[in-house]
């Protein structure tokens, strides 16, 4: 369900307990405003749903607006040379083993044992 029909369901089955709940409770008809009491709860439920549904969802403009700003931030950065930074290490790449920074070494953890398989 959309939050207008959470809303307008909430709405009615609000309307719906408290009416039935409080045209009963001043008379003796205790069993109808437990009835009222409890179609008012799940009405409230829906209603306060219905609201956080509505306030969370973002309509186009505000998802266009977002995207012209991120879009913006974007070109700030590239324009400032942020998103332009070295990614290669200055010391010319080599670690202490004197391997080259780039390439992994493999070690095997298990050897190969051709008797114990065959």
């Amino acid at each position: 369900m959309n939050a207008r029909s959470l809303t307008v369901l909430g709405i009615t089955l609000l309307a719906l307990g408290v009416a039935t709940g409080g045209l009963y409770f001043f008379t003796e008809g205790d069993d109808f405003v437990r009835i009222g009491l409890l179609v008012s709860i799940p009405g409230a439920t829906a209603l306060c749903v219905g609201a956080m549904r509505s306030q969370n969802a973002l309509n186009d403009d505000q998802l266009a607006a977002a995207h012209a700003a991120g879009y913006t931030l974007a070109l700030d950065h590239v324009a400032r040379g942020l998103l332009d930074q070295p990614t290669a290490p200055t010391g010319g790449g080599h670690n202490d083993d004197g391997h080259d920074a780039t390439v992994c070494t493999l070690y095997q953890l298990h050897p190969y044992n051709e008797r114990a398989v065959g």
